[in-house]
């Protein structure tokens, strides 16, 4: 996760309403029971400064039971355009695991300017 504002404090970042530039997920979302997805994504939107990112390697498979639990790529799209973020990349990976071919790699963005960069630090 990149964080954005006043550099960090303490023991680690407070993540408050749009104070995260970018979130990594890497194949978390299949881990999360499926009527819990439209929190996570909630969740995510919610953290995402104007203009943020969500970068994800999202592990579509339709083995049944879980975790972890399968999906499919056109419902995972429809949920996070659904939550308001648009689509820049959502396509099945290349090179990935060849056992998983059903792996799809997306890059999200919160609609809205992003913070400058003078206004951009990390931790």
């Amino acid at each position: 996760m990149a964080r954005h504002g006043p550099p960090c404090s303490g023991c680690g970042p407070t993540c408050s309403t749009g104070s995260l530039s970018g979130i990594v997920e890497h194949t978390c979302f299949c881990a999360i029971d499926p009527v819990l997805r439209e929190d996570y994504i909630a969740t995510a939107c919610r953290l995402l400064a104007p203009g943020g990112w969500l970068l994800g390697l999202f592990w579509c498979h339709r083995q049944q039971g879980g975790p972890p639990w399968g999906s499919d790529p056109e419902v995972v799209k429809a949920q996070l355009r659904q939550a308001g973020l648009v689509a820049e990349i959502w396509r099945p990976a290349n090179g990935s695991v060849d056992k998983r071919s059903d792996e799809w790699l997306g890059l999200w963005r919160q609609p809205g300017q992003p913070p400058s960069s003078e206004e951009n630090t990390s931790c």
